[in-house]
């Protein structure tokens, strides 16, 4: 089904009457006309003529408004085309986000913004213009597809010109109609209705995605993406951005780039399951140091196959590895494993109670990274980055209140719906005998999102009588990312913690907040954590969780004008040949003492300091001159994990294991001093425990 939506718009300028017979005064009057800034060095005509015939050659037969488009074809089994929902899509402009702009041949561009207000997803959606002059002459026509615009990292299958209902959709008509004649456009949209399926691809851009400036002063979007879809390979896979202005209205530029993939199926562009691909997008007219209020995003691949990967046979597989079997253990705990299938894992969720007889606790969350050992050595699985898994569990919540024998299962479900039960774990709960704080955060939820200059994380704290929680707050400390950001408020009442718990020193204002601004934050999983000290010196961990921040419209500010000479934009092979550093002496210290001072390594023999923390442990190591750091797997250098952080400009490395991690990670963090670039490799043992003890 086609349907067509026409709209007349006509600019919101009016030329003076200098401008109209071509004087000198023809800029006038057109505010709403946006003239491409310079980059920070004024390039002379010659560097713009040659910049600009690179970027047309480099369009050539692939630019959207000179190709025939390919459509978009799916292949997968699961994906069901054509099913009627009940409300058609209804494509309109979005008030107020249109940028007028002409090209260095002074052609007229027209860039804006779309929502689909109806009730259901639109694919192939395009817009068509005819243009007028301002006495009515007819100009010229012009189309292009539109992109359905993506601010949040994870992006699942639906075509790139698919606009989901309620969702929003950028282009760029880049057209050869003269500017200055242009006066009225009428435009038109056209779409399909199509009921799109999360089983198509499921790509993902692999921490986050970078801002700098290139060689002419412009703007340039980069990163890795990551094909997350079971096993499914992609054909020419692109990246298409929009760059919006400051105010994060209207793109000051869209463009596209074609992924560097594999070589499969003759496309150098497709990417394997599993495989991670890096981008880079220009925008020759969107200056760097004009700065942007964000970007929207989306993907594009010409089909979907089931070539190449792993046959759908068996049931998932994996392990339930904490807590330990017969731990005792009182308020939260960590359950956590990994697992993987051949088609991919759905989810694992954790039962409690005898095998015919099971009530669900909750469903754990997956972690990128948090099972490099599982990754390297099950490499040909689906999503085998992300095996491992962990859910926090209070057994204050636990029937009698968290005291007697429980068992727990662990049960994996995958995508053709085969399950396995990964095992089961029996735990002894003493919560009754507790003398430590507990409690849980309630904002943002596991797995959740968080977004703006001022989102509040909440929760909750007791501890058992005799002692108490201060109610200024100042003994609960709040940390994102491993590192301390301040305490909380406290001493809110909450009925409903007042009548699960009475008794307490703190029944009746058990509620807390912690106010903080997500966007100083990449987009992205990151962690918080939340301890409390009570006035007995009694010490625990609240609501370990991982939470995604997704804020639209907006480039992370730690992202923002990093230099391109700095180390982490090295060739991964040059990290090989910088020099081992065994000499240097790293201080480090684990815990939640921010009164307590770090302690020295001594250095070992083979240069490969080692540093040893409990599962849900903290660790600050201070590195001399540090200016970047990688987790390694194998002879791969990979992302910090979730739930650090790294500040080059203190030198130091925060990261707070969260449930997911276990065993030896390597990291290796690099320094530069006044010889140069040398490496220091470090492990961190992450082990298990068979207690919920906190390291004060």
């Amino acid at each position: 089904m086609r349907k067509t939506f026409i709209v007349l718009v006509v600019m919101a300028f009016v030329f003076s009457f200098t401008a109209l017979l071509g004087g000198a005064e023809k800029n006038q009057g057109r505010e709403n006309k946006q003239v491409r800034a310079e980059g920070p060095a004024k390039i002379s005509a010659s560097q713009e003529e040659a910049k600009w015939k690179r970027y047309v050659e480099a369009r050539i037969g692939t630019d959207r408004k000179r190709e025939q488009y390919r459509g978009v074809v799916s292949k997968s089994d699961i994906a069901k085309p054509g099913i009627a929902k009940p409300n058609a899509a209804n494509i309109g402009l979005i008030s107020g986000s249109t940028n007028w702009t002409y090209d260095t041949a002074g052609d007229l561009v027209w860039l804006g913004r779309c929502v689909n207000n109806g009730g259901s997803g639109a694919t192939f959606t395009r817009v068509d213009i005819d243009v007028y002059d301002s006495v009515g002459n007819y100009l010229g026509s012009d189309y292009t597809y539109v992109r359905g615009g993506r601010s949040a990292d994870v992006g699942y299958g639906i075509y790139t010109n698919a606009i989901p209902a309620g969702g929003t959709g950028f282009f760029r008509v880049w057209s050869n109609i003269s500017y200055d004649q242009a006066w009225t456009i009428y435009y038109t949209f056209f779409w399909e209705n199509y009921s799109y399926s999360y089983a198509l691809a499921w790509l993902y851009f692999y921490s986050g995605v970078y801002a700098r400036s290139d060689y002419w002063g412009d703007m340039e979007f980069y990163g890795n993406l990551v094909n997350f879809s079971k096993n499914y390979l992609t054909y020419f896979t692109r990246v298409h951005f929009a760059c919006m202005d400051k105010t994060g209205t209207y793109p000051r530029d869209v463009d596209y780039s074609s992924v560097d993939g594999s070589s499969y199926g003759g496309s150098s562009s497709a990417i394997a399951p599993g495989d991670m691909a890096p981008f880079e997008v220009n925008f020759p007219f969107a200056s760097y140091a004009g700065g942007t209020g964000g970007y929207y995003k989306s993907f594009e691949w010409d089909e979907v196959s089931t070539g190449g990967g792993l046959s759908e046979t068996s049931p998932p597989f994996g392990q339930f590895a904490t807590p330990v079997a017969g731990a005792n253990v009182a308020s939260s705990i960590a359950v956590t494993g990994w697992a993987l299938d051949d088609s991919g894992v759905e989810s694992v969720k954790i039962y409690r109670g005898e095998t015919n007889n099971l009530i669900y606790v909750g469903d754990a969350i997956f972690v990128d990274g948090a099972r490099p050992d599982i990754a390297a050595y099950y490499s040909q699985y689906p999503w085998a980055s992300r095996a491992g898994w962990g859910y926090m569990l209070l057994t204050n919540f636990l029937p009698n209140g968290g005291n007697g024998t429980y068992k727990l299962h662990a049960i994996a479900t995958d995508l053709a719906g085969k399950e396995t039960t990964l095992g089961s774990k029996t735990i002894y709960c003493d919560n009754a005998n507790a003398v430590k704080p507990f409690g849980a955060i309630d904002a943002p939820s596991p797995g959740g999102d968080a977004s703006g200059s001022s989102f509040r994380n909440s929760g909750w704290a007791l501890t058992p009588q005799p002692n108490s929680l201060p109610t200024n707050g100042s003994t609960i400390g709040v940390y994102i990312d491993g590192k301390y950001k301040g305490h909380v408020t406290y001493n809110v009442y909450r009925p409903d913690i007042a009548t699960l718990f009475p008794g307490y020193s703190n029944s009746n204002g058990a509620l807390g907040y912690f106010d903080f601004d997500t966007t100083k934050y990449t987009n992205g999983l990151h962690s918080i954590f939340w301890i409390a000290t009570d006035t007995g010196s009694n010490a625990d961990g609240i609501g370990s969780r991982y939470f995604s921040i997704s804020n639209s419209n907006r480039l992370p500010a730690v992202q923002m004008g990093e230099p391109v000479s700095r180390p982490y934009n090295l060739d991964p092979g040059q990290f090989d040949r910088i020099p081992v550093d065994s000499a240097v002496r790293l201080r480090y210290k684990t815990g939640y003492r921010e009164d307590a001072g770090p302690v020295g390594i001594e250095p070992s023999v083979a240069g490969v300091d080692r540093i040893r923390i409990d599962q849900l442990g903290r660790v600050e190591l201070h590195i001399p001159n540090l200016a970047a750091g990688y987790m390694k797997a194998g002879e791969s250098y990979l992302p910090l994990p979730v739930g650090s952080t790294l500040d080059t400009d203190n030198g130091i490395f925060y990261w707070h294991a969260g449930a997911p991690f276990l065993g030896d990670y390597a990291f290796v963090f690099i320094r530069e001093g006044d010889n140069g670039l040398t490496k220091k490799p470090v492990i961190i043992s992450v082990g298990p425990r068979d207690s919920i003890e906190i390291e004060k």
